[in-house]
């Protein structure tokens, strides 16, 4: 079993970048939960939105600004906008580069799926359409928290990336912004 969940989440495309199936999202659940005693973030992006490869950058300025280890964080790239024809290259994987990182490609948006579920349960946000998707947006949650059947609940949720900056920086490292 072990075998064949890292071989369903190995790397495909840019280097390090994971592919993620049935396979890779139960492998994601599992190294997340291996990894609750940090803190954890989901980070949701387009290849190919401007303001997405932004907030890429802008999390991994926060990321050099913060020495912890204590950190996991899960990028993960879907398509979203029509240009979204494949998984992003390997300058956009680039931008974020901190050994505290991991980077996936969801052509089905599998994880955004599981974010919406979440909210739904949770009857957030409030009046989201039924075709909802979670992109551009970056969920933070607390060591301890475990992805059982539902996504637990983030202490950050918030998007687009790029602006939340500041706040995405205090929930992931503690005190101020800056």
């Amino acid at each position: 079993m072990a075998l064949a969940l890292a071989a369903a989440c190995a790397p495909s495309g840019p280097a390090g970048l994971r592919h993620l199936d049935a396979a890779g999202l139960a492998r994601l659940r599992h190294d997340f939960n291996e990894a609750a005693d940090r803190t954890r973030a989901i980070v949701l992006v387009s290849p190919t939105c401007h303001h997405c490869v932004l907030g890429v950058s802008a999390l991994a300025r926060t990321l050099e600004s913060g020495p912890t280890t204590r950190l996991a964080i899960y990028v993960i790239w879907e398509p979203i906008l029509p240009s979204d024809l494949g998984p992003p290259d390997s300058a956009a994987v680039a931008r974020l580069t901190d050994p505290r990182a991991r980077h996936y490609w969801d052509p089905k948006r599998l994880v955004s799926a599981e974010v919406v579920r979440m909210w739904r349960a949770r009857n957030q946000p409030e009046g989201a359409p039924a075709d909802a998707k979670a992109w551009d947006r970056a969920l933070v949650f607390p060591e301890g928290a475990r992805w059982d059947d539902m996504l637990p609940s983030p202490v950050f949720d918030d998007g687009p990336i790029f602006p939340k900056t500041a706040a995405l920086k205090r929930a992931l490292l503690g005190g101020p912004p800056d």
